[in-house]
């Protein structure tokens, strides 16, 4: 997930807001550059990534009363144990190198989220939920999942100066089945993300 510099909840504009559609990284910059975005303190990887992301549909590049700005949209799973007394967070995130050493621990202690998804092109939000329960606890038929509430924020991020991001993130609810119910928790690995390790353990629902 990318840091933020600055969070403040703001009501999503759809008035007058059109999508800028990109060919490739070279175009991209064509666009940064009409846009007056500081591109001078971008790097050519950051450049690159973000063009891979708007081709792969994982943000969208707009224009809104003549500013430039990314949409993105995700959800969040709170997972909660078969007796709801607990809820399933993050505690860490270790990143390992290829010959599978650590490399870096990042602690992310009170981080409320259970699992957090991407919304992929051509699918719904819940289609991305049960998605990220499939992919990341090995549910295989989702069955009691509840919608909880919708959140629309922008955030200027690191990666990405000068161009703000506007998140919509649907929020979802899930008692995890019995079966499933493993109470030491899980390990979520993501390889695609430099050999991330992400341990999820039950806390308390008081302490939420």
């Amino acid at each position: 997930m990318e840091t933020a510099e600055i969070t403040c909840n703001l009501e999503s504009e759809t008035d007058n807001t059109e999508i800028v559609p990109v060919s490739d990284y070279r175009h991209l910059i064509q666009i940064l550059t009409e846009y007056g975005v500081p591109i001078e303190q971008w790097t050519f990887g950051q450049i690159f990534e973000l063009a891979q992301l708007i081709q792969i549909g994982d943000t969208r590049l707009a224009s809104r009363k003549n500013k430039l700005l990314q949409l993105k949209e995700g959800v969040n799973i709170n997972v909660f144990s078969p007796t709801n007394e607990s809820i399933l967070l993050e505690q860490r995130r270790d990143r390992y190198n290829v010959k599978d050493e650590l490399v870096e621990t990042k602690s992310t202690q009170g981080y409320s989220l259970s699992i957090g998804e991407t919304k992929k092109q051509g699918e719904t939000f819940k289609e991305s939920a049960i998605r990220g329960l499939q992919e990341e606890l090995g549910i295989e038929e989702i069955t009691g999942l509840e919608y909880a509430n919708t959140y629309n924020f922008t955030k200027l991020l690191t990666r990405t100066p000068g161009l703000p991001a506007e998140y919509t993130i649907k929020e979802y609810n899930y008692t995890i089945p019995e079966h499933y119910y493993n109470p030491e928790g899980y390990e979520v690995i993501e390889p695609d993300t430099a050999y991330m390790r992400i341990p999820l353990s039950w806390e308390p629902v008081e302490n939420f």
